[in-house]
């Protein structure tokens, strides 16, 4: 069998070949550079769950609990992008965090909007049924079963999708709010983080810009590089923490649930982020 890869010597392990190229290389590199890490956000956590108990407790607005349950569970895989340096996944989810902020603001202001935010699951009800593309991977009872289900969360959708848009209009299948996200930013005093949101979708939308960390012109050649990006790694940690801990405060101001040790502990990872961009910047040379 031929050698696609002509020279390349097969024997010798990535990371002598290339530089640092697991997932597994990274992340455990990480460990050496950053030993306080790991500790300093089990801290966070730990004082997170306090507040995450209290939030779904004594949340009476329902549209707020689930925008807090959007928040958490992304600030949770947003750790662990950071972790293991997946930067892409944690632009992801940094941008996420964004937008959680400004729609947590917006359904506790406005009873509409909340009204609207709540409402806007018939449309996804509807998306959910007119997936169907995967009955043709199903044989006999199964294909059968999952044919009825999905016939039934059309049907039982049909008539609260029918409502909300005599109520709100045609437009309020593309979005729940009656505004768009940057106006809504504005209006809770959140424009000023508008431009990073924007620069973070650009991984989302798979915009040219997008490829931070992962392309190059070296000699006047494109290089690409496919896992993780430490540069977006770098950049998301401090976006995502500086999206939730105002998150927090809003919540504290919002809602008379004390986040200030959570708020705390959060300025203290974002102190730490010097340390974080220095070990991730000279792992970035090794691979």
């Amino acid at each position: 069998m031929s050698n696609k890869f002509g020279e390349v010597d097969f024997s010798v392990p990535p990371s002598e070949r290339h530089g640092l190229t697991s997932k597994p290389e990274i992340a455990d590199n990480m460990k050496v550079r950053l030993p306080e890490f790991p500790h300093l956000l089990s801290e966070a956590i730990e004082e997170l769950h306090l507040v995450t108990r209290r939030f779904f407790t004594e949340t009476t607005n329902q549209a707020a609990g689930i925008v807090g349950n959007h928040a958490f569970n992304d600030l949770d895989s947003f750790i662990d992008c950071l972790l293991s340096g997946d930067g892409r996944a944690a632009a992801r989810a940094s941008r996420s965090l964004f937008e959680h902020l400004v729609n947590y603001c917006e359904v506790m202001s406005s009873t509409n909007a909340a009204e609207r935010y709540l409402k806007h699951a018939a449309v996804t009800a509807d998306l959910l049924g007119n997936l169907t593309h995967g009955l043709r991977h199903l044989k006999g009872t199964q294909h059968k079963q999952e044919r009825t289900r999905l016939n039934k969360l059309k049907r039982d959708a049909l008539p609260r999708l029918k409502n909300s848009l005599s109520l709100f209009g045609a437009r309020f299948r593309r979005d729940w709010s009656s505004r768009n996200l940057h106006d809504r930013a504005m209006a809770h005093g959140y424009s000023s983080y508008y431009d990073t949101y924007r620069l973070l979708s650009q991984v989302t939308h798979g915009s040219c810009g997008g490829v931070l960390g992962s392309h190059a012109a070296i000699a006047g050649k494109p290089v690409h590089r496919t896992g993780f990006s430490l540069e977006l790694a770098v950049l998301s940690y401090l976006e995502g923490f500086t999206f939730f801990r105002e998150f927090a405060k809003e919540v504290n101001a919002r809602q008379s649930i004390d986040t200030t040790r959570l708020a705390a502990w959060i300025d203290a990872l974002l102190a730490y982020w010097p340390r974080y961009r220095q070990a991730l910047m000279e792992i970035d040379t090794l691979i």
